[in-house]
């Protein structure tokens, strides 16, 4: 299971109700929990038997922008459903905060990376050259005004 240092009313075995993903029930055994919450943002780790197999970051803005920073999983645990029980839970946060969208960035190149943010309704608005990876980047936000995909 999943703990954080995160604040929230206990449940069953100590875990809180706001550090389980998509109520305790995320694909292939898998829980996200917060690792960490600030004022300005928030670290989610997932754990994948009982092992930290990946984690993502997500900043808080002014302007009602919830900014996910970075998300990996390790490659063994890939396609077990981590990543979507993060995503899952950084949208419910950024809801909750009442934020208006999600922003991010990723390689032009990925095509898995594209096609999973497409998955939760993520649209292209900008592509950039960046000079220090000498890659194209596209830059992608979901708006969370609109019903999920």
């Amino acid at each position: 299971g999943g703990r954080s240092s995160e604040r929230g009313g206990t449940t069953e075995g100590g875990v809180s109700e706001s550090d389980t993903v998509a109520g305790r029930a995320a694909e292939s055994d898998t829980v996200a929990s917060a690792g960490g919450r600030t004022d300005r943002g928030v670290w989610l780790i997932s754990e994948l038997d009982g092992q930290p197999s990946g984690f993502c970051g997500v900043a808080w803005r002014e302007n009602g922008v919830c900014e996910l920073g970075t998300m990996y999983v390790e490659p063994p645990a890939q396609r077990r459903g981590l990543g979507r029980a993060m995503m899952r839970r950084i949208i419910g946060l950024a809801r909750e905060r009442g934020c208006r969208s999600i922003e991010l960035d990723y390689a032009a190149a990925n095509t898995k990376t594209a096609a999973f943010y497409a998955g939760f309704g993520f649209r292209e608005y900008a592509r950039e050259h960046v000079a220090w990876v000498n890659a194209q980047v596209i830059k992608a936000r979901l708006d969370l005004r609109l019903p999920s995909p």
